[in-house]
């Protein structure tokens, strides 16, 4: 009897373990830092293409596996904040300072691009590992 209940302590921690370090994939290739590669949509009409080239090479955009995001860009002007992602993976929740922010669809990801669309701006973004 002492060595089934033994057993069913071991089997249970044994399962939060194994639960516990399973990965989401999505996340997996999401953690990392990105640069920006391209900006579309109606909203990057407000941009002329020299500032847009410029952005190219100044922004850059880190996700961890531990739900922060980081944003840097220009002279060295830096956000912090939180993500989440939504149960399927299509969508990420972001928060600055606490307060919700910006929410962004995953148009598209693999190991070498992350293609991002935020409604609100009507910018489609995408981002190349750095």
């Amino acid at each position: 009897m002492r060595s089934t209940k033994l057993f069913s302590v071991v089997f249970f921690l044994a399962a939060i373990v194994l639960f516990s370090c399973k990965s989401d994939p999505t996340k997996q290739k999401l953690a990392r830092e990105w640069r920006m590669a391209a900006i579309a949509g109606k909203g990057a009409d407000k941009f002329p293409d020299s500032i847009k080239r410029e952005m190219y090479g100044t922004r850059f955009m880190q996700f961890t596996d531990e739900g922060e995001m980081i944003a840097t860009g220009g002279m060295s002007r830096m956000q912090r904040g939180d993500y989440k992602l939504s149960g399927d993976g299509k969508t990420i929740y972001t928060t600055m300072n606490g307060r919700p922010s910006d929410t962004m669809y995953i148009n598209k990801l693999t190991e070498d691009s992350l293609i991002l669309w935020i409604k609100r701006a009507e910018l489609e973004i995408t981002w190349i590992p750095k």
